[in-house]
């Protein structure tokens, strides 16, 4: 056969395969040998009669046999042709017959995404920085304070809602003259100062009100006011007249006004924490240690997702979409997705997905190359690492992964971790220290 291939950047082969005369006798001779052994000749065994008297009587419906071949023919010589052109499909291959030259010999398209291949240039010595943060005793005592509020009793007060203040409330929406508005309801309401929970305005507004208290506000919604014009957030009182657009009029009744009251940091506060601790001392030990977990914890996973990115960045290589469409798909039909659902879901995760696959093939090569695997003995020491962590029996944890789905689950994360470990160890590592504030935000994460 000859063949022409063709093979774009973004690694998307198109083979133009014409079939030879030789080819074509090959497969004429092979069709007649099958066809020969389907039909019954008197006087000979089946398969046996001679190929020129078979043709003789049954030569019309060899000739239709021959042509229903045709398909046959054309998928298993597109499969020889990406054979001899040593190409690996990544998924799909779709076949078009296109028009015969003046031959008359079969001509044909064979497309699909190529399988990409990994050259790993540069995976030693990765280059890249990590946070890090040091704990302090000002983190120690903001956390304590942190742990106070959240252990906060509410008592009742009768004087003026502070910043710190909960508010049971009474709402009715009501029009620019104060009467209800037909079928709005009237609203039982826990408010919290800090998010002008009732719309833009509402905070200023309910500052200072008593348990009783009666008040009309007016608000805006976020999606009304412009950001250009920060001076109309807030109506101030006499202003109620000039402009009322997008307002909305709330007559507000406080049924009760709460304020945390925090408790003290002393042994019972500690044993609040954890029933293990017995002093305060021993409190901000145990504070040191879970925020030092954090740190460790984030900086680690920081650490690999640098380092996963940096070696993308040194060893770059085209992933064809179709490929990644294809992941999609499976997930999507297995998940009996709507439309709407799968736009969604690709905007969502097309990143992820083309990310995991990328590691997929890297790990896998860097894996072959550095004679990295997953022996028995490894995982043993995992059962071994699960049963003291879990406290479960190792019995019972042999049970769960004898599952061959769970089993190969276990074995993808150690294979993974492996390699991570080999990529840092081999790594150029920057340790990059600051404030646990600063790391805080650098992992939107509140400490």
């Amino acid at each position: 056969m000859n063949i022409k291939c063709d093979i774009s950047e973004d690694q998307f082969v198109t083979l133009t395969v014409e079939l030879t005369s030789e080819d074509m006798e090959k497969e004429l001779i092979k069709a007649q040998t099958e066809f020969r052994s389907k039909v019954n000749i008197p006087g000979f065994r089946r398969g046996k009669a001679p190929m020129n008297m078979v043709m003789q009587r049954h030569g019309s419906e060899f000739q239709s046999f021959f042509t229903d071949k045709t398909e046959d023919i054309i998928r298993d010589n597109a499969i020889k042709a990406i054979s001899e052109q040593e190409l690996q499909p990544g998924g799909g291959i779709d076949l078009n017959l296109l028009e015969s030259k003046e031959d008359q010999l079969p001509r044909f398209e064979v497309k699909f995404a190529l399988y990409p291949e990994v050259k790993l240039t540069n995976y030693k010595g990765l280059s890249i920085s990590v946070d890090y943060a040091e704990i302090s005793e000002s983190d120690i005592d903001r956390e304590i304070e942190a742990q106070r509020k959240r252990s906060a009793m509410l008592r009742s007060i009768d004087t003026e809602a502070t910043a710190d203040a909960h508010i049971k409330l009474k709402m009715q929406e009501i029009d620019p003259s104060g009467l209800p508005l037909i079928g709005r309801e009237v609203k039982e309401v826990d408010f919290e100062f800090g998010m002008d929970q009732l719309g833009i305005g509402s905070d200023e507004q309910l500052m200072g009100i008593k348990a009783g208290e009666k008040r009309t506000i007016i608000v805006k919604n976020n999606d009304i006011v412009s950001p250009a014009e920060p001076e109309s957030v807030i109506i101030k009182p006499g202003e109620e007249s000039k402009s009322t657009t997008g307002s909305i009029h709330y007559s507000v009744e406080a049924e009760q006004v709460e304020v945390p009251e925090l408790p003290e940091v002393n042994e019972d506060f500690a044993k609040s924490i954890d029933p293990q601790l017995n002093s305060v001392e021993e409190l901000r030990k145990w504070m040191e240690i879970q925020l030092l977990s954090l740190v460790t914890y984030n900086s680690k996973r920081q650490l690999e997702t640098r380092l996963i990115s940096k070696l993308f960045e040194e060893n770059p290589f085209p992933i064809h979409s179709s490929i990644i469409d294809s992941i999609i798909d499976n997930t999507i039909e297995s998940e009996q997705m709507s439309e709407e659902e799968r736009k969604k879901y690709v905007a969502e995760n097309i990143k992820r997905i083309d990310s995991e696959f990328r590691w997929m093939l890297v790990s896998k090569e860097i894996g072959k190359l550095e004679n990295m695997t997953v022996e028995e003995e490894d995982i043993e020491k995992e059962l071994l690492m699960i049963v003291q962590q879990t406290g479960k029996p190792m019995k019972e944890v042999k049970k769960f992964y004898k599952n061959k789905e769970d089993l190969n689950r276990l074995k993808s994360r150690m294979y993974d971790r492996k390699i991570l470990e080999f990529l840092s160890e081999n790594a150029e590592i920057e340790k990059k220290n600051m404030s646990l504030n600063e790391f805080a935000s650098e992992f939107d994460a509140p400490y």
